[in-house]
């Protein structure tokens, strides 16, 4: 059992930096934490609300080619970015079915293009942003055929440029 800075820590998502650092996504207790190599704690960040920079129930977490820290941050519907030492770059995304907004997105990835790419949970599709958070599309809808998800949460990126995607109600991944 890990505490850290009197709060126990609850990892969610994780990935590994340029830097190889280790970023991990602590939802219970809103905030990001950044280890070195060797696990060692370098920082955190962390603000629980609604306002650009702060967090509420932070899941996925990526980074993209300028290192910058890419946050699903689901209760509040949108994605955060920040910069490698913390610092609120951008938030885009809010609470809807609309093209841009979000129902519980719980993970996030970055293509090849830096391009962001969200498994929409609550709305049973996939949206993909520019790296400035502009929306350029979405796939998907609630089902169980070749491209239908029902509760799409975990997502990567592989090195063909492929999406996969862990569609958690339908007991499978889908490579798209």
């Amino acid at each position: 059992e890990i505490e850290i800075d009197g709060h126990k820590f609850y990892p969610e998502r994780l990935c590994v930096d340029h830097l190889n650092r280790i970023i991990a996504s602590d939802a219970v207790n809103h905030r990001i934490m950044i280890f070195d190599h060797l696990g060692n704690h370098l920082l955190s960040f962390e603000s629980r609300g609604r306002e650009k920079g702060q967090l509420n129930h932070p899941y996925g977490v990526t980074v993209n080619s300028l290192n910058n820290i890419i946050v699903c941050d689901s209760y509040n519907h949108r994605i955060q970015i920040f910069d490698e030492k913390g610092n609120h770059l951008l938030s885009f995304g809010s609470e809807g079915k609309e093209k841009g907004q979000f129902d519980d997105p719980y993970g996030v990835t970055v293509d090849h293009h830096d391009n962001i790419i969200v498994p929409d949970m609550g709305n049973d599709r996939i949206q993909v942003f520019d790296p400035r958070g502009k929306w350029i599309k979405s796939f998907g809808s609630e089902g169980k055929g070749e491209g239908q998800f029902r509760t799409p949460q975990g997502i990567t990126v592989d090195h063909l440029n492929r999406i996969i995607v862990c569609d958690f109600e339908n007991h499978r991944v889908q490579i798209l």
